[in-house]
């Protein structure tokens, strides 16, 4: 009897233990799926109205991330007009979705991740990476944003090198 409630323990804890290291690998290589989305969208508002996307004043402008059932989550721009919800809406699917074959790309990485060799790579939206000059102010206010990014062409080289 004392030897299965052994047992029984053993695979308990072996169970959870496992589960808890994928949980906790899963955090360290994503995070909080819904405040990175959050912080994606804080950066495309920024940019736009850097590059003057935007007609709209900018404290008018709010955006929102939410995580609704089981995972999913939205993210989305009020007080906005509907030309600027598009943009913003399909800059961010661009950023979300897989990457095709931008112009430039961008990575996030720290001195943690490099550590467990974890990047992320990012598309430069369409919007933003048809020039240099748009590119390399999407990636400063990603570095703001986003902590460290740095900006890539399809050539693998670095926009500051490039500049």
């Amino acid at each position: 009897m004392l030897y299965f409630i052994y047992a029984f323990l053993a695979a308990f804890l072996f169970s959870f233990g496992l589960k808890l290291y994928r949980a906790i690998t899963l955090y360290v290589k994503h995070g909080y799926l819904y405040k990175k989305i959050q912080n994606m969208g804080l950066s495309i508002l920024d940019t736009m109205v850097e590059l003057n996307y935007i007609t709209t004043n900018k404290e008018a402008l709010i955006v929102t991330s939410s995580l609704v059932n089981k995972g999913d989550v939205s993210c989305s721009l009020l007080g906005g007009n509907a030309y600027e919800s598009a943009v913003f809406s399909k800059a961010l699917s661009e950023i979300i979705n897989p990457i095709n074959s931008p112009r430039y790309l961008i990575i996030k990485s720290s001195f943690f991740r490099k550590r467990l060799d974890i990047e992320n790579f990012y598309p430069v939206p369409e919007i933003f990476g048809d020039k240099k000059t748009k590119a390399v102010v999407f990636k400063n206010i990603g570095t703001r944003i986003l902590v460290k990014v740095n900006c890539f062409t399809q050539g693998i080289r670095k926009v500051e090198d490039y500049c």
